[in-house]
């Protein structure tokens, strides 16, 4: 029995990471591959994508904001219209038939912006008693707006309007007028053509000015009047 020899059986104790060798040196023992190349390679990709949405992005908000801005600053504006005088030099109403009456109109056409030419192919001046018209005219003058921001206009109606002594208006005009001081409207209704580089579009504008008092020289039936408070006014 001394000669004997017990086998004791050994059992080799792993861990559970598992090896996997990639290559062999020159003595045939395995070596272990590195994982930092891949990893290094996954994150040069991320910062590549990351880089090229950040610069479209930026693209397209500089793109967004540069287009509003020559949006507003050139985009097709309605000119404004402010009313600069009125008068009468004559206004009769003596007569039981005829109202035979001058109005003497001056007023200028505003616009903010200069891109686009503005052509007034035909302008439309009325004025108004209340709602009861009074005289009607088209103005002659051709008008139109270049680089200028703004035109004035001088419309001179002569008008003899047909009236009966017993009508309300009538015996209201002529109450007012007795009284030395009368309110009028003025509308002015223009056809226009907005001209660009390579584009036209036409446009129908009307403005009016409303609530205009009139302060007569002397409360006779005949007389001249004139237009009292500040100048200019907007027209709406």
């Amino acid at each position: 029995m001394a000669g004997c020899v017990a086998e004791i059986p050994f059992k080799a104790q792993h861990s559970g990471i598992k090896v996997h060798p990639c290559n062999y040196n020159d003595d045939g023992n395995p070596q272990l591959c590195g994982s930092a190349p891949a990893n290094q390679h996954e994150s040069g990709v991320t910062r590549f994508i990351v880089i090229v949405a950040f610069l479209l992005v930026s693209t397209l908000t500089v793109s967004a904001i540069t287009f509003s801005l020559i949006w507003f600053s050139l985009r097709q504006q309605t000119p404004t219209l402010s009313l600069d005088s009125l008068s009468t030099p004559k206004f009769d109403t003596s007569d039981n038939y005829t109202l035979t009456a001058i109005y003497d109109i001056g007023f200028t056409y505003n616009r903010a912006n200069c891109p686009w030419k503005i052509y007034f192919e035909e302008i439309e001046v009325s004025v108004f008693y209340k709602s009861y018209i009074l005289a009607r005219e088209t103005v002659q003058e051709l008008l139109w707006l270049g680089m200028e921001r703004e035109k004035s206009v001088n419309a001179m109606i002569e008008d003899g309007t047909q009236w009966f002594s017993g009508d309300p208006e009538s015996q209201e005009i002529r109450r007012d007028r007795e009284k030395g001081m009368m309110s009028f409207n003025v509308s002015v209704r223009a056809t226009v053509i907005y001209e660009g580089l390579w584009w036209k579009d036409n446009r129908v504008l009307v403005h009016s000015c409303s609530d205009l008092q009139i302060a007569f020289s002397n409360t006779s039936a005949t007389g001249t009047g004139s237009l009292i408070g500040d100048v200019p006014r907007n027209c709406y």
